[in-house]
C-alpha cells in the first residue's frame, strides 16, 4: 500500500513555529523545509509576498502534498476579534496591488489593468476536506487582506478595511492562496490575532503567548506526535 502524501504547514518565520518545530530534532529535507514526521512537513516561507510565492512554488514543484495550511500571526481591523483569538480565513486578497490615493484605493481591475474576476478575493480552497475539519468549525471565519508593508496610517487602514471588507491583515496569506489556486491544491489558512492593525506600541502586542497557543492547537488539530 502506498504511503499517503504528507500535509504541508507554511509558516513565515522560524519564531512562529515555537512549540511545534524543534531544530534539534527536525532536520531540513530541502531548502527551509523540515520534516516533523512522515505525515507533516513545515516550510519556512520567509516574510512577505515575494519570498512566500517563490519558496512555496519551488517546494510544490518538487514535493507532493495532500493539503496545505498557512499558519501564523495576524493583525486585526475588527475590535471584536480579541488578541489571542484563533480565526480561519475564508477569503484573502492582495491589499496593496493597485493605486492608493488620499481617499480611495483602486485595484488593478478598477484601473482597467486586470480583468475584474482576477481581482476578486482568493477563496479558501476545499477547506471542508481538511483533516479533522470539524475542529476548525468553532473558530470565526474571517476575510483577510495581504500587504507587503504593514499599515500604520489611519486613513490607509480605513481605506483597506472598507475597500476589501477585511477583518485581519497578514503579509503572506493571499500569496499562499494564489499559488495553491494556480496549482489546484487544497489550502486553508489558520491565524491568531497578535495585535490591532496600526498599533505601533509592541508592548500592546501578544506575540509569544499567541504563538504558543496557536501551535498547541496545531499539535492537537493534526494529532502530531512530538515524542
Amino acid at each position: 500500500m502506498s504511503q499517503p502524501q504528507p500535509i504541508l504547514l507554511v509558516y513565515a518565520s522560524m519564531p512562529e513555529t515555537l512549540g511545534l518545530l524543534d531544530l534539534s530534532k527536525h532536520q531540513p529535507i530541502d531548502t527551509d523545509l523540515f520534516k516533523i514526521n512522515d505525515g507533516i512537513h513545515v516550510l519556512i516561507s520567509g516574510i512577505g509576498i515575494p519570498e512566500t510565492t517563490f519558496k512555496l512554488t519551488q517546494i510544490l514543484s518538487k514535493h507532493n502534498y495532500q493539503f496545505i495550511y498557512n499558519i501564523g500571526l495576524a493583525g486585526s481591523f475588527d475590535s471584536s476579534l480579541e488578541l489571542g483569538q484563533i480565526v480561519v480565513v475564508q477569503n484573502d486578497t492582495f491589499g496593496d496591488l493597485g493605486l492608493a490615493t488620499t481617499n480611495r484605493f483602486y485595484t488593478l481591475s478598477d484601473l482597467k489593468l486586470q480583468k475584474e474576476e482576477e481581482s476578486k478575493p482568493l477563496q479558501e480552497a476545499f477547506g471542508m476536506f481538511a483533516p479533522n475539519f470539524e475542529l476548525l468549525k468553532s473558530f470565526p471565519k474571517v476575510s483577510a487582506v495581504t500587504v507587503n508593508s504593514l499599515l500604520t496610517n489611519e486613513n490607509q487602514i480605513l481605506l483597506r478595511k472598507e475597500r476589501f471588507g477585511a477583518q485581519i491583515e497578514t503579509m503572506e496569506g493571499a500569496a499562499v492562496f494564489y499559488v495553491c489556486k494556480k496549482m489546484n491544491l487544497p489550502v486553508s489558512q489558520i491565524r491568531i490575532i497578535s495585535n490591532q492593525v496600526g498599533e505601533r506600541d509592541k508592548t500592546k502586542w501578544l506575540l509569544k503567548p499567541a504563538i504558543l497557543k496557536l501551535n498547541s492547537f496545531v499539535n492537537q488539530f493534526l494529532q502530531i506526535n512530538q515524542e
